[in-house]
């Protein structure tokens, strides 16, 4: 019978879900008795290390350096979660390895999921779909906060956009940028290719509004805003 290996991490508050650390070795001996598997070592990790990925916490790197193929781990779900991401990639590559996961998801009532054939394979797409979830659940909450910054006219994002420049925490007209712009679509529409207009400016020491030289592709860029810009300047364009 291949060995099994048993984790147990202290909870910093005891419940039903993940009773004190003496409870889950109880139950960890108990399940092994029941199912006849060898337990051969029980790995303990303190409470503070709830905030790591399971197998990078101390007890769970002892663990893993005695994992065999075909063996079996008995623990209680929650003494293992940090996120589903990590789980998930546990749970694959042991299934690789045909190592069982036995988890208590109610230490309570000593039920547990044995994550090998339909119901590993459950766990796995249940677990696939809470990363996905997360994802999303992350992604609307930084699109809602720049939305909320942006409605409010506070800063939302690193780059103001052309004719933009951030002033004290606002967004505020970049005149000069706005009428290099303008030149520049007097110019393209006069017939000047994109090259002639980025050569120009090189030659004319005009630069951006960050200091860098205007590029081709800046250029290009640029004559897509959908402001207007105004093309009434004195004389020609002037770098700063």
């Amino acid at each position: 019978m291949p060995p099994a290996f048993g984790y147990v991490r202290a909870p910093a508050t005891c419940s039903a879900a993940l009773p004190a650390a003496e409870v889950q070795r109880t139950l960890i001996e108990r399940f092994c008795t029941q199912q006849g598997l060898p337990l051969t070592a029980v790995f303990a990790d303190a409470k503070y290390a709830a905030s790591r990925p399971w197998l990078a916490r101390p007890a769970g790197q002892a663990l893993a350096a005695q994992l065999s193929d075909g063996c079996h781990v008995v623990t209680c779900g929650p003494a293992v979660f940090t996120r589903s991401a990590d789980l998930l990639g546990i749970v694959q590559a042991w299934a690789q390895r045909g190592i069982t996961l036995h988890l208590a998801l109610n230490a309570k009532k000593g039920r547990f999921l044995t994550a090998s054939g339909a119901a590993g394979a459950a766990l796995i797409t249940a677990l696939q779909a809470a990363v996905v979830l997360g994802k999303s659940g992350r992604s609307a909450a930084v699109s809602a906060g720049m939305r909320d910054r942006r409605t409010s006219g506070r800063r939302w994002c690193h780059y103001a956009g052309y004719g933009f420049r951030w002033h004290r925490g606002r967004l505020a007209i970049d005149e000069y940028e706005r009428a290099v712009i303008g030149r520049l679509r007097q110019w393209r529409a006069a017939g000047y290719s994109i090259n002639q207009l980025a050569i120009h400016l090189l030659h004319h020491h005009v630069v951006t509004k960050e200091g860098r030289e205007w590029s081709a592709a800046r250029i290009r860029r640029a004559l897509l805003t959908a402001w207007e810009c105004s093309p009434d300047l004195n004389g020609e364009t002037q770098g700063r």
